[in-house]
C-alpha cells in the first residue's frame, strides 16, 4: 500500500509540474506577444516627422517630466535622463495628444503643461 500511495504522490508532484510549467510558457507566449506588438508599433513611427501638437511619437517635455508618446513601456532612463515612454491611449496620453506648446492636461489633480518638444 505504501508503495501505491508513493507512485501516486510522484506522479501528482510530475502532473502538477507539467501543468505548472504550461501555466508559465502561456505566460511568457502572451509577454512575447505584447513586446512585439510593441515593436511593431515602435517601427510605424516616421521620427522625422516635426508636428506642432503632440501626436504618436512625439518627444514631450512637461513641467512634470519627459514623455515619449508611442507604447505603454514605462519609465525608460536614457543616457541619465528619466522618459516616461507612454500610450496616446493611456490616460495621460490621451489628454496630452493634440497639445501644443504651452498646453496643458489636468489628470488625477495633477496639471502637465507642455513647455517643448524635444
Amino acid at each position: 500500500m505504501v508503495a501505491a500511495e508513493t507512485k501516486s504522490t510522484a506522479g501528482d508532484k510530475y502532473e502538477t509540474a507539467r501543468a505548472m510549467i504550461h501555466i508559465e510558457q502561456e505566460q511568457i507566449n502572451r509577454q512575447l506577444a505584447e513586446a512585439l506588438s510593441q515593436q511593431s508599433m515602435l517601427a510605424q513611427i516616421d521620427f522625422s516627422i516635426t508636428a506642432a501638437h503632440i501626436i504618436r511619437g512625439s518627444l514631450v517635455d512637461t513641467d512634470q517630466g519627459l514623455f515619449f508618446i508611442a507604447t505603454g513601456i514605462g519609465r525608460v532612463v536614457v543616457e541619465d535622463t528619466i522618459i516616461y515612454a507612454i500610450s496616446p491611449q493611456s490616460p495621460l496620453g490621451a489628454k496630452l495628444s493634440g497639445l501644443s506648446v504651452g498646453g496643458s492636461a489636468v489628470i488625477n489633480g495633477k496639471t502637465y503643461t507642455v513647455n517643448a518638444f524635444v
